[in-house]
């Protein structure tokens, strides 16, 4: 025999789709971007040429003004 269950009476569970994962929250501070900012260019800003050092002040400016 086959048993048939009606949509009004299926049991439905959750699945891996309905639960939301934690994540973790990272502190945002003007003092942190200025730190990231500050090893960025200590440690990249040495191999490039004077238009691209401009380029990525730029960059990590936006960057710290996004924040």
């Amino acid at each position: 025999d086959l048993t048939v269950s009606r949509a009004d009476e299926a049991k439905v569970g959750s699945c891996l789709q309905d639960v939301v994962p934690q994540t973790p929250v990272t502190p945002v501070s003007a003092e942190g971007f200025m730190l990231l900012r500050n090893l960025i260019i200590k440690q990249d800003a040495h191999a490039l040429d004077n238009t691209s050092k401009q380029k990525l002040e730029r960059h990590v400016l936006k960057l710290t003004k996004a924040g």
